[in-house]
């Protein structure tokens, strides 16, 4: 149960279908779904890291390339039940979303813009590892669904990613598991306290051209718009609170490619709640410019949500 209710360099986090197939998938990993309790502690643990990679906060962190072959850059394997992946009907993963029922995932909007929104392009897999879908599909906990419905804020703006939101409905219900169990969703007007770090995740690119085998997930920093803007460069995000950013201001620890539509994270009174949706970045991991998140506290998101959901 939900205590709380429920132009620059803009570079999507979406990927191409064709890219889908550039890595091996020869390596066996085991999935095993994290504690709540686990979660929570990553949270001190990554900061931990961070600070002690980054004394000096003008620098980017050294040797990244050494950290191993990580999509969300110094991300941690494991599986985060509340991550759904969205594909095409060839079952190519392309972005990532969040379960907030048995028959409805919240995702971006741009994942859509140039696909169109007809359902039956589309499919959802969840409660698996591996990204690839002849990997992922033999995974114990794997299910699988087709789409009924995408639905698209009517107020997106694929030029600067204002409302960048949509709903995306299954033709039929997961089944809730350790591996599969829906978010809350943040009430609209909800503050976050400055000192607020988020975990995010998904299957996307690596700093290279590569895509990550694995699930994988990272926790850094919550920046306001007007924060990030401090110091990325005026009009990195848009003034009007719709958009926040999540990373730190020396890089490091980002979303990239792939992970479009997936969720930023936080535990909020004992429950992990939905604070926003990756959206768009500069680049990954660069210094000064962090991903840029869809704010679900807001009232043109949360409005968008409420009337859809």
């Amino acid at each position: 149960m939900c205590p709380l209710g429920n132009s620059q360099n803009r570079k999507r986090r979406t990927i191409d279908y064709e890219l889908d197939d550039l890595y091996g998938a020869d390596r066996d990993y085991n999935t095993v779904p994290l504690s709540d309790d686990f979660i929570f502690d990553h949270y001190d643990q990554m900061e931990e890291r961070r600070m002690n990679r980054t004394a000096d906060k003008n620098t980017q962190p050294q040797n990244l390339d050494s950290l191993g072959s990580m999509r969300v850059l110094n991300g941690e394997t494991g599986t985060l039940p509340f991550f759904v992946a969205i594909r095409t009907s060839t079952n190519i993963h392309f972005c990532g979303g969040a379960l907030y029922n048995e028959d409805t995932v919240i995702t971006a909007a741009h994942c859509f813009g140039d696909r169109g929104t007809r359902a039956s392009r589309f499919r959802v897999t969840m409660g698996h590892d591996k990204r690839k879908w002849r990997e992922a599909r033999r995974e114990r906990y794997f299910q699988e669904f087709r789409v009924s419905e995408v639905i698209l804020h009517k107020g997106f703006n694929n030029r600067d990613f204002k409302n960048d939101i949509a709903i995306v409905k299954l033709r039929s219900s997961a089944e809730f598991t350790d591996y599969v169990r829906p978010i809350c969703v943040l009430p609209q007007g909800y503050s976050l306290p400055r000192s607020t770090n988020a975990i995010v995740g998904g299957w996307g690119k690596n700093e290279g051209d590569e895509f990550s085998q694995v699930f994988k997930f990272a926790t850094a920093h919550v920046f306001s718009s007007a924060e990030c803007n401090e110091f990325a460069g005026a009009g990195y995000t848009r003034n009007d609170g719709t958009q926040f950013c999540i990373g730190y201001e020396q890089g490091g620890i980002d979303t990239c490619q792939g992970d479009s539509g997936g969720p930023a994270i936080v535990k909020i009174d004992g429950a992990w709640t939905l604070i926003g949706v990756v959206s768009f970045g500069d680049g990954c991991g660069k210094s000064n410019k962090p991903g840029v998140f869809t704010n679900i506290a807001h009232h043109q998101i949360s409005g968008f949500l409420k009337n859809n959901l």
